[in-house]
């Protein structure tokens, strides 16, 4: 299991190139990120993972979401996915 923190609200300014002078909008850009095996509950019947995520190493975020998705182990693709803005 995969379990992200995303941030939103992000500015860059752009001083060369084609685009130099734009100001560039960046959402959900990922601060943090952990990776969890999913384990059995004691009775078997689902499993879980127990995470803390590390504190962001970019500031300024104006607002903050997570999102959670699980994979096969050796796959990228995603069997189940989950998220959403946090207050």
């Amino acid at each position: 299991m995969e379990v992200a923190l995303l941030g939103g609200g992000f500015a860059s300014q752009v001083t060369a190139g084609e685009n130099r002078g734009a100001t560039l909008r960046h959402e959900f850009v990922v601060l943090a990120l952990v990776e969890r095996p999913l384990v059995p509950s004691a009775d078997g019947k689902t499993l879980r993972a127990d995470f803390t995520l590390p504190a962001p190493t970019v500031a300024g975020a104006g607002r903050e979401a997570i999102a959670a998705w699980v994979t096969r182990r050796g796959s990228l693709a995603p069997i189940q996915a989950a998220g959403g803005w946090l207050p």
